[in-house]
């Protein structure tokens, strides 16, 4: 079954408001990056003559356009990943129509479902199968990449902020910029993390959505026959297959995940700042 297919299937549209959305956030992640970056090479260009020479503003060029790849991908990534998560969506409002029916008696002249609940069912079940194919797959695509983003966001997450306390109080227009270019490049590590986790953490909130629609169908359906069956086979894949981002089985990409980055930066910047009080 292609892609097409399974937007047929749901009679899935897309909304121009959540595009709007989706696309508007995107092009302030890309924006806000550029002017970071753009600022770091204006004050590297500013002091040029005094510290660095031709060959250290070529090296920092280049890196900077390494970076802005490596935004591109994480864009792309995000872009994917909610895109699957419309889908997951989508197949859920479908199932809770589906629920809803099968919990309530028939009403004559009542409307019913284009098809019948079990093909309905057996319908969602594959659909199911496709999407976490899907999510295996783009997982796979992107697992190296995205265990190197976590990694170095916690590292420049913990230099960006130590360097910033440290000069935080040098009374030195040339350091106040510097803190200043050290708060934007804080935000721009947080806003990386943040658009590499809410993608997923919603597509995992729907996942399990799917778990507790199935458990109330279960509950109303009879406990034989082919609906108790085919709603047995469902339940069982949902177990088997679950909906998470877990690249390289290193770690999930959940909002826990957030927490867990906090606090190793929170911990590692009070080691750092009690060292250096122990040297001074």
């Amino acid at each position: 079954m292609s892609n097409f297919q399974v937007d047929n299937n749901l009679r899935f549209q897309y909304s121009c408001a959540r595009e709007r959305r989706l696309s508007a956030c995107l092009i302030i992640y890309i924006s806000w990056c550029f002017i970071v970056l753009s600022c770091y090479f204006v004050s590297i260009w500013a002091r040029y003559e005094d510290k660095y020479e031709a060959i250290d503003l070529l090296y920092y060029l280049m890196y900077c356009i390494l970076w802005k790849i490596m935004i591109l991908l994480d864009a792309q990534f995000a872009c994917t990943v909610s895109l699957v998560c419309d889908r997951f969506k989508a197949i859920n409002e479908s199932l809770s129509r589906t629920a809803t029916i099968l919990c309530k008696p028939y009403v004559a002249g009542e409307d019913r479902l284009s098809n019948s609940p079990i093909d309905a069912v057996q319908r969602f079940a594959s659909i199911h199968g496709i999407l976490c194919d899907l999510v295996d797959q783009v997982q796979n695509s992107y697992s190296i990449s995205l265990v190197l983003v976590v990694i170095s966001s916690q590292f420049h997450l913990i230099t960006t902020v130590y360097f910033g306390i440290t000069q935080f109080n040098v009374n030195d227009n040339g350091m106040m910029t510097f803190v200043i270019l050290q708060a934007m490049s804080c935000s721009l590590h947080l806003l990386r993390l943040l658009m590499l986790v809410e993608p997923c953490y919603y597509t995992t909130a729907e996942g399990n959505n799917m778990k507790r629609i199935v458990c109330r169908m279960l509950t109303a359906a009879p406990t034989s026959g082919k609906m108790a069956f085919h709603l047995e086979v469902l339940s069982r894949q949902l177990m088997m297959r679950t909906v998470s981002y877990r690249p390289m089985a290193a770690c999930a990409l959940d909002r826990p995940l957030l927490a867990a980055v906090f606090g190793v930066v929170i911990t590692y910047l009070v080691m750092l700042i009690q060292f250096q009080n122990y040297e001074t």
